[in-house]
């Protein structure tokens, strides 16, 4: 399955998030709570994002990392 992209804009306020794909049911919760956590990463953004991916945390981080 593609990952989803932003090309699209949905409705004003509504946001979609991401966690990476897994399997059962253990990793459909694993999934939802990393894309919970993508949530808290990406409110924080001063941007009007309405995607927030999971995956995209890792780059984000090592970025704020290197600013410092």
């Amino acid at each position: 399955m593609a990952p989803p992209t932003s090309t699209a804009t949905p409705r004003s306020g509504i946001r979609v998030a991401a966690g990476l794909p897994e399997s059962g049911v253990e990793g459909f919760a694993f999934s939802h709570h990393q894309a919970l956590d993508a949530v808290r990463v990406g409110m924080l953004s001063r941007t009007d994002r309405w995607l927030f991916d999971y995956a995209e945390l890792d780059v984000i981080a090592h970025a704020q990392h290197a600013s410092r």
